[in-house]
């Protein structure tokens, strides 16, 4: 990967942790989290009341299906048993859109384009409620 692409892709995290502050969500950028590590990692993790998500972001120039490699794939499967995992897509005419994290090879664009914006994605981190202990 080019360095080109991944500072355009670290600064697409670094927006959406802005984003989501300004929303009143924190959120931790995992640094090194697209590094070929054995430790699986996201690129940010988010917290809201107690509840955490991780969140793996994709940026497009264009709106089409998006692949992940069966490494990703396993780095993603092995987080959601802990975490719940969503994937955040960013294409510049559709903005940011959410879909959670199912274990397949590919996004179709179509699930994406119907996903959830970031707004909606804000109210429902902020709705779920906490399992008592």
């Amino acid at each position: 990967m080019s360095s080109k692409i991944k500072r355009k892709g670290t600064n697409k995290e670094r927006e959406l942790r802005e984003k989501l502050f300004k929303k009143g969500i924190l959120s931790f950028r995992v640094a090194g989290s697209g590094s070929t590590r054995k430790i699986p990692a996201l690129d940010l993790i988010v917290v809201y009341k107690n509840k955490a998500y991780g969140i793996e972001v994709k940026t497009m120039s264009k709106l089409k299906n998006v692949y992940l490699r069966e490494e990703q794939l396993f780095k993603l499967l092995t987080i959601s048993e802990y975490i719940e995992v969503w994937i955040a897509i960013y294409q510049r005419n559709i903005g940011w859109k959410f879909v959670k994290f199912k274990p397949l090879r590919v996004i179709p664009k179509d699930i994406i384009k119907k996903s959830m914006d970031l707004d909606q994605f804000v109210e429902y981190v902020k709705s779920k409620k906490i399992d008592s202990i």
